[in-house]
C-alpha cells in the first residue's frame, strides 16, 4: 500500500525554482489523492511557463519514483493567476457561463441557446438557461412553458425562486 504522507513528504523535496520553497507549502499541490497503485494530483501554476511546468513535472515523477517505482503517477497541471482566484464571484456555484448574444435581432439566438442547452443536458452536465430578451422572450415557447410562471418558496428562511424545467433544463 501507498502511504499518502511519504508521498507528501516527497513532493515536499520538489522546489519551486521562481520562489525556492517546496510545491507543498506553497500550497501548488491540489487534488491529490492515493487509491490502490494509483497516486494523483494538480499542480497549481501562476503562468504558463513550460519550461517551468516541464521541470516540476519531472521533479515529482522522480521524487515519488525513488520511494514508489511501481506506482502509477498522474499529474495535471492547472494554471491559475491571480486574478481567477477571486472568491467574490457572484455565482459562485455555476461553474461555467456560456452567453450566445447578436447586436442584430432575427439571426437565431434563442434557438442556439435553446439547442445548446438541451445538448449539454443530454450529455450529463447541470444546466441552467435564462433568457434575458427585453422586447419579448422566446425561449419559453421554444421549450414548451408558453404562460407558466417560476414559483417562489420559502427554504431555511429566504424566499427563493425555484425555476421551471423543460427537457433536462431549468
Amino acid at each position: 500500500m501507498i502511504d499518502h504522507n511519504a508521498v507528501l513528504a516527497a513532493l515536499r523535496n520538489v522546489k519551486d525554482p521562481k520562489t525556492g520553497g517546496d510545491i507543498v507549502s506553497a500550497r501548488m499541490v491540489e487534488d491529490f489523492r492515493v487509491e490502490d497503485n494509483n497516486i494523483s494530483f494538480s499542480i497549481v501554476l501562476k503562468s504558463n511557463d513550460n519550461d517551468l511546468k516541464s521541470s516540476l513535472n519531472f521533479a515529482c515523477m522522480g521524487e515519488i519514483a525513488a520511494i514508489y517505482p511501481d506506482a502509477q503517477v498522474h499529474i495535471h497541471l492547472k494554471i491559475k493567476s491571480d486574478a481567477t482566484e477571486s472568491t467574490d464571484s457572484v455565482l459562485p456555484q455555476v461553474k461555467n457561463v456560456i452567453a450566445v448574444a447578436s447586436g442584430k435581432g432575427g439571426v437565431g439566438k434563442s434557438t442556439v441557446a435553446v439547442n445548446l442547452a438541451v445538448a449539454l443536458s443530454n450529455e450529463g452536465y447541470k444546466v441552467g438557461l435564462i433568457d434575458a430578451d427585453l422586447y419579448g422572450p422566446s425561449i419559453p415557447t421554444m421549450m414548451g412553458l408558453q404562460g407558466q410562471r417560476p414559483k417562489v418558496e420559502l427554504l431555511y428562511g429566504k424566499h427563493k425562486i425555484i425555476p421551471l424545467y423543460a427537457h433536462g433544463v431549468m
